[in-house]
Formats: structure tokens, C-alpha cells, sequence
């Protein structure tokens, strides 16, 4: 695979919180289906991850997702843009705590555009890096990962060149 800094990627986790979080988002889906349940960006070329865990933080893509269904994508813009937009999204949020109550934006998605204390869930990092890159045409809060997919999937902006078993 060959991934590049500011690839983004999307998981799909088959924990109970990984189907009670697609159950929410195929709640509020245009097209009623959620498959990928976790996002992050890739912010090196040898495959580093960002993303929203227990903190924000980065692993090794391959071996952290090894045997999981993946769907990774390449935001069509300038490198130096890409790469300007990780190195924001890095240098703003790397080390801070998961916000676990953003976890109602799932239900009540309204909200999330009031309710912000500078922590993302690992959809809105995702989207952050995006509208940063300049391939969003919005901000990031209340974003879900089966959103971000799909946008990913069907829109021009974007280079889906992966998806499958990593």
C-alpha cells in the first residue's frame, strides 16, 4: 500500500462500540448504511497514523490495523497544502484527551456545532485536517466517520485507492 502524508483512512471495528456507533450513524445516513467506524489521518510517508484514541495520538497504520476491513483515500490537493494542513492538525491537538461526552453527536448531531471545547472525536480530527487541506466545504464539528466515507467515496475532491483486508 502505498500511502502517502495526508491520506486519510477509515476502519471498520466489529467491538460493541464499534456497532453501536455505526448503528448511530446508519440512524442519521442519507443512504441508511455505515460500514467504517473509526478515522484518522496519515502523517508521514513511511504510514504513521493521527488519530483520536484515548488521546490523540499516532501509530504504524500497517500494524496496528493488519487483518481489519480498511477504506483509504487521497484528498486531491497540493502536497505543501496536505502537508501545511497534518502539520496543523499535529501541532493543535497531538496528545489531547478523547472527548467521551462528544459521543452524543452520534444522536444528536444539532449540538455538536455548540458544543466544542477544542477536542475532536476521530471523525471531526479527520475533518479538521480536511477543511485545513481546503477539500471540505465545511468545519469539522459533528462529523462521523460514515459521513467523511462517503464523502471520500462520492465526491470529486478525493482518490479512493484502497479498500479491503489490510
Amino acid at each position: 500500500m502505498d500511502l502517502k502524508k495526508g491520506d486519510i483512512f477509515f476502519i471498520e471495528r466489529k467491538t460493541a462500540l464499534g456497532r453501536f456507533i455505526n448503528w448511530a450513524q446508519r440512524l442519521l445516513s442519507a443512504d441508511g448504511e455505515a460500514i467504517y467506524n473509526h478515522s484518522g489521518i496519515i502523517i508521514s510517508d513511511d504510514g504513521q497514523t493521527l488519530e483520536s484514541l484515548d488521546t490523540v495520538r499516532s501509530h504504524d497504520f500497517v500494524s496496528r490495523y493488519r487483518g481489519l476491513n480498511a477504506l483509504v483515500a487521497r484528498p486531491l490537493a497540493p502536497h505543501k497544502v496536505k502537508s501545511d494542513a497534518v502539520d496543523k492538525v499535529v501541532a493543535v491537538d497531538f496528545g489531547k484527551k478523547y472527548p467521551w461526552y462528544r459521543f452524543l453527536i452520534l444522536v444528536l448531531p444539532f449540538f455538536a456545532k455548540y458544543i466544542d471545547n477544542g477536542r475532536s472525536v476521530c471523525s471531526e480530527l479527520t475533518a479538521k485536517y480536511l477543511y485545513y487541506a481546503g477539500v471540505r466545504h465545511e468545519f469539522y464539528q459533528g462529523t462521523t466517520p460514515d459521513k467523511l466515507v462517503d464523502e471520500a467515496s462520492h465526491w470529486k475532491n478525493y482518490n479512493v485507492f484502497f479498500e479491503g483486508v489490510v
